[in-house]
């Protein structure tokens, strides 16, 4: 019997998880090759399968062990998950939606949000409602790097503010850690000359963790999983504990009906991913597939390039990219479709969902 457990990830030390920047020997000058946090599922992924073969009599020795349940090096086999979530003092955080904006004056914070303007403007990707403020408040920034907390997105998709407390800093969750490494001979466990490189670890502060659903497996294979195992790069060590799940997302608010329409968002609370280049431009421009009515407008963060290790083939996977946490969208749809948009919220949207890719929740605009 599949049940889902919520797994976490507290760092003994740091964290190293790579991003995309190139990492060759023999590249000229000085580079620092910086992470990745929270990391995407891709890497996660490969852990957490590890981890439960291992609990299933599995070894490196014996491939044939392998259990079939957690699929091959091209999927997850019969694997949900969902994540990760950073969680911080047994709060799940999730980063800012995009259409929030803050303006910062000492210990007081001034709020306001973007929503689609009345008038259409005509631009590079045709005649869009531009995002506006909704109160023009000098000096208001977005917070591309910010976190909020379940009750803080709670109100803001209820088209309220957050309380200042609600919102986290990523230096209130970790540092970053400077590192200098060497390549070593094994066979005289001496440094090898002119083999320096230079990456950046993250180092959770105390309470900080990384959180995965996950499920799709049998109950007993969550209990024989160690309870220490490296994850990420530069075999750092991570603690895990299991418990069971939790209700992580903020209850869907209620939507007003208005001249036989319901205005409503789509706020993304993992990455997504979509089928290549053009379908992710697609989705940015009208919105992500399956979603009823009309895309009047989007906050789109930068889209990020994601690669991994093919661990058969031993080099890298292609880049692919993603639409980035946070991203909004402000749809238009007929009263009749209101089943079907509360169905939307907290089910994952376009490519990879059973990875979590694409979790989306629901929250309304406009009066």
């Amino acid at each position: 019997m599949s049940t889902t457990r919520l797994w976490r990830f507290h760092a003994l030390g740091t964290f190293f998880f790579r991003d995309s920047s190139p990492f060759n020997a023999g590249e000229g000058g000085y580079t620092s090759v910086s992470g990745s946090f929270p990391p995407f599922m891709s890497t996660l992924q490969g852990a957490i399968r590890t981890a439960l073969a291992y609990g299933q009599g599995w070894t490196p020795e014996k491939e044939e062990s392998w259990p079939w349940q957690l699929g091959s090096h091209e999927d997850i086999g019969q694997l949900v998950l969902n994540g990760p979530y950073i969680q911080w003092n047994g709060q799940i955080l999730f980063p800012v939606p995009l259409f929030l904006m803050r303006q910062r004056n000492g210990q007081t914070s001034q709020y306001t949000r973007l929503e689609p303007g009345k008038e259409a403007v005509l631009c590079d990707l045709g005649e869009k409602y531009l995002p506006q403020p909704v109160i023009r408040i000098k000096g208001a920034k977005l917070m591309e790097q910010a976190y909020i907390d379940k009750a803080g997105l709670g109100r803001v998709l209820n088209g309220e503010y957050p309380a200042d407390d609600q919102i986290k800093e990523p230096e209130e969750l970790w540092q970053p850690e400077y590192r200098v490494g060497i390549e070593r001979n094994l066979n005289t466990r001496t440094a090898v000359d002119a083999k320096l490189y230079s990456c950046v670890h993250v180092r959770p502060t105390r309470g900080v963790a990384l959180t995965v659903s996950v499920s799709g497996i049998p109950a007993d294979w969550h209990d024989k999983v160690n309870s220490v195992f490296t994850l990420g790069g530069e075999g750092r060590l991570a603690r895990l504990t299991i418990t069971d799940k939790q209700e992580m997302l903020p209850e869907m608010p209620a939507l007003k009906i208005s001249n036989g329409y319901v205005k409503f968002t789509l706020v993304l609370v993992t990455p997504a991913k979509f089928a290549d280049t053009h379908k992710t431009r697609e989705a940015i421009i009208n919105g992500p597939p399956g979603v009823p009515g009309r895309c009047i407008a989007g906050c789109i963060g930068k889209v990020r390039q994601v690669g991994g290790w093919d661990m058969l083939k031993n080099w890298p996977r292609p880049l692919e990219p993603f639409v980035p946490a946070g991203s909004v969208w402000f749809f238009e749809a007929p009263a009749a479709s209101l089943a079907q948009i509360k169905e939307l919220h907290g089910r994952c949207l376009g490519e990879k969902t059973n990875y979590g890719y694409g979790q989306v929740v629901i929250g309304k605009w406009g009066n």
